[in-house]
Parts: structure tokens; C-alpha cells; sequence
């Protein structure tokens, strides 16, 4: 499969998932301003099942990460050795060091 439709495919899921977890824990993470302190104050009756949404959607994000990373390595590394493009630093090691 192409890289594009990788990463489009990727980009969509993610992106919905994202914005149906962001939906439903909205209610529960939005903080109050504090006069006070300054600061924005969580509501005290936050569900258990929110800090699992929460969980899941920082877990999510960091594999979407990952796999876009991945994506845009093996995309370098392909087009470098389609044109033989040599690796001039970092010898093994380039591809990831010049996409992060």
C-alpha cells in the first residue's frame, strides 16, 4: 500500500477516534477558573471511567505518533534507495535521524 493512503487511513481513524473521546470526556475535564489560585480547578465528581478514556486516548496518541513515524522512515529510506541516494551521516541510522 502506498504511504499516502497509509497515512490517510491512519490520519482518519485517528483523527475520529480522537473526537469521539475528546466528546465524551469533555464534560468531566473542562476546569473551572480559579480567582483565587489562578488556576483552572477539575470538578471533584469525575467518574473512574473518564481516567480510562483518558488513558486510552494518551495511548492512542503516542502509537499514532509512532506509526506515522515509522511510515515517514520507511518512505525516506525507499525513495533514498530508489534514486541511490547514499547515506552521507549518521551511516544506518540517517533515515530516522533526519525525519525526527
Amino acid at each position: 500500500m502506498s504511504a499516502f493512503k497509509v497515512m490517510l487511513f491512519f490520519f482518519v481513524t485517528y483523527s475520529l477516534l480522537d473526537a469521539v473521546m475528546a466528546y465524551m470526556t469533555f464534560p468531566y475535564t473542562r476546569g473551572e477558573y480559579s480567582e483565587e489560585t489562578g488556576d483552572y480547578v477539575l470538578p471533584d465528581n469525575i467518574p473512574s471511567w473518564v481516567q480510562i478514556v483518558d488513558i486510552i486516548h494518551q495511548t492512542l496518541t503516542y502509537i499514532y505518533g509512532l506509526i506515522i513515524l515509522i511510515v515517514v522512515i520507511r518512505t525516506r529510506k525507499y525513495i533514498r534507495t530508489k534514486y541511490q541516494i547514499p547515506e552521507s551521516n549518521c551511516q544506518g541510522c540517517e533515515d530516522c535521524c533526519c525525519v525526527s
